[in-house]
């Protein structure tokens, strides 16, 4: 999927940042959080923000957000709170594309950091988190 950009004579990009390729970075040593390309940058903000509002949620409903069926992982890892997740991520990465569709970015929407790692401006980071905002009104989960 192409990705639609301005400005990039006076801020060239990087090739692949032209489309979407697949969800991968030099960087997975680390995890999934250290995005090469401005896409999965978008897509790691927007899961934060996701499992920052359903922490918040797990533990003001009384839940222990560290015991999780699905996932397992280190001691006090919030297993229960990516075993939320799941369901709410395919609306969010519908949320993303959709939103990537519909957008022309400049580079000045990313900033590439001397390691290589992507991150958003804050502009971008406020938008994002404005649609990646799951919770519902009814409470539930």
């Amino acid at each position: 999927m192409p990705i639609k950009w301005r400005g990039t004579s006076r801020r060239p990009i990087p090739d692949n940042w032209h489309s979407i390729e697949q969800r991968s970075s030099p960087f997975h040593l680390a995890g999934n959080r250290n995005a090469a390309h401005p896409v999965n940058a978008i897509l790691n903000y927007a899961y934060t923000v996701l499992e920052s509002e359903l922490r918040i949620k797990a533990i003001a409903d009384g839940y222990d957000p560290t015991i999780g069926i699905m996932h397992e992982g280190r001691d006090g890892s919030s297993k229960f709170v990516f075993d939320l997740m799941e369901r709410e991520r395919p609306k969010v990465d519908r949320a993303v594309l959709d939103f990537v569709r519909a957008t022309v970015f400049d580079p000045a929407d990313f900033t590439i950091r001397s390691d290589g790692v992507v991150r958003l401006n804050p502009e971008m980071a406020r938008y994002i988190a404005g649609f990646a905002t799951v919770t519902r009104s009814d409470g539930r989960y």
